[in-house]
């Protein structure tokens, strides 16, 4: 890992998107995320958020609360993926329930305005309050 993100540094985007691809097919979680970032701001390649998204998608299956996070928000916004409520509220819920303080404050959010969920305020202050801890 330390090589590739030595060439991503050094802006060798051609050597690191190599490295970063190899262990990320491997199951590298953070190779998966750099790669993913990689293709999402066209680092080195051609920007494709469909690559993108699923580089992230390794990333969060394995565990990186970061990736569940973009991923929940890929689904949101129809980015990478076909816009899926029900699949941003469950990305954002296990990015929420491992510790990502952003995915909490936005399930807060939605649920105080009922977006892509039955508006709940009780749900709303739950969320709230996760994101504060």
């Amino acid at each position: 890992m330390d090589e590739a993100m030595a060439h991503y540094w050094n802006h060798d985007y051609a050597k690191a998107h190599n490295l970063l691809k190899g262990m990320a097919d491997r199951g590298n979680i953070e190779a998966a995320y750099r790669l993913a970032n990689m293709y999402e701001f066209g680092e080195g390649v051609e920007q494709d958020y469909g690559t993108a998204h699923y580089y992230y998608k390794v990333a969060a299956n394995g565990g990186d609360i970061v990736s569940m996070y973009i991923v929940a928000m890929h689904f949101f916004k129809g980015r990478g993926a076909e816009g899926n409520m029900e699949k941003s509220i469950y990305w954002l819920k296990r990015a929420a329930r491992k510790g990502n303080r952003k995915a909490a404050y936005t399930l807060g959010y939605f649920y105080e305005k009922g977006i892509g969920v039955k508006e709940s305020r009780y749900w709303g202050n739950y969320w709230y309050k996760k994101a504060k801890e």
